[in-house]
């Protein structure tokens, strides 16, 4: 038996809990390492050198975030492209050299409900 709706569910709050808990850590932990480094440096060169951290983890993060971003970005730009191609493909052989080729299969149905149908090119 496969997953249904409420084992996704389920899921999703847990990893939400998980994220909100990991979120959590993260701000105990940074704030005893701003205690700490003021404590050892003195309060003002603690607080800028903790800003300074803070902000090179930031630009760290940041350009990992645009790395991903342009890597997706590419990989959309590429499917778009190979699903132009494909409705291209599909559009010359449904237009065809010869006239439509749809053209033959609306003869039969033309003939079928009793209608006269032609086609002019």
């Amino acid at each position: 038996m496969g997953m249904n709706d409420v084992d996704v569910s389920e899921y999703f709050i847990m990893w939400r809990r998980l994220t909100e808990a990991m979120k959590d850590s993260n701000k105990k932990r940074t704030a005893v390492q701003d205690a700490m480094t003021r404590f050892i440096e003195g309060e003002r060169k603690g607080v800028m050198h903790s800003t300074f951290k803070s902000w090179a983890t930031y630009v760290q993060k940041d350009a990992k975030q645009q790395a991903q971003l342009s890597r997706l970005e590419k990989q959309v730009e590429s499917l778009l492209r190979k699903q132009e191609q494909a409705m291209q493909k599909y559009a010359t052989f449904l237009a065809g050299t010869t006239g439509p080729a749809l053209k033959g299969l609306a003869g039969p149905w033309a003939w079928a409900s009793g209608e006269i149908w032609t086609w002019q090119a």
